[in-house]
């Protein structure tokens, strides 16, 4: 073989980048390196939907991607439920929910 008997002298490392510079092996270096561009495990991508499926359930099926972004981010890395940032965020989003329109069935506020 071309690699074996005239590559004999060099560390893998040289051999790889002779190769991936050279004519020879074109479509074997593509695909080498397609192959290192997939992840070990798909461990992290199965929290991520597993998350989105506890976050975007049936009740809540019409979120925008923004809002299911933004949601599945508190819910990753968000303030533990009970504690003071938690119930100072909750009042936040409380007032700005309020402000933003008068709801059914409440009287418009004048300021």
């Amino acid at each position: 073989m071309f690699v074996s008997d005239n590559m004999k002298h060099m560390t893998s490392e040289e051999c790889w980048t002779a190769i991936s510079q050279g004519t020879a092996y074109k479509n074997a270096v593509k695909v080498l390196n397609l192959l290192r561009i997939f992840p070990a495990s798909n461990a992290v991508l199965k929290r991520c939907f597993s998350t989105m499926t506890k976050v975007k359930n049936d009740w809540r099926n019409r979120l925008g991607e923004q809002e299911l972004e933004h949601l599945i981010w508190l819910k990753k890395k968000g303030p533990f439920p009970g504690t003071a940032a938690a119930s100072s965020l909750i009042r936040l989003a409380a007032d700005k929910f309020f402000k933003t329109k008068p709801r059914r069935g409440e009287v418009p506020r004048v300021q």
